[in-house]
């Protein structure tokens, strides 16, 4: 049984000089999100994933750097859901109920 859960996404951006090898990292970087929560839950270190759902990887130019090509996607997550307390912050912590 899963327990508390939260959902997050991840921005994910790549710039490259040339369209297909930017296409082809953007493509690769997807394929090790879309595997995260089948393959291994505690990937990215101090998060538990449930689900990773990776988008589809877009061409969306960069008006600031136009001589690169930028490919970009999203990655909708289910993950499990802590109290999160920052030290030396004046930042309150998350409720635990």
């Amino acid at each position: 049984m899963v327990g508390k859960q939260d959902s997050a996404q991840v921005l994910i951006e790549v710039w490259h000089a040339s369209q297909p090898e930017c296409f082809d990292l953007a493509r690769e970087i997807w394929g090790q999100f879309a595997v995260v929560s089948r393959n291994d839950q505690h990937a990215f270190p101090g998060l538990v994933v449930y689900e990773a759902t990776p988008s589809i990887p877009l061409q969306y130019p960069d008006p600031r750097l136009p001589e690169l090509d930028r490919h970009q996607f999203i990655v909708s997550m289910l993950v499990k859901w802590e109290e999160m307390n920052v030290p030396n912050s004046n930042t309150p912590s998350v409720p635990t109920h």
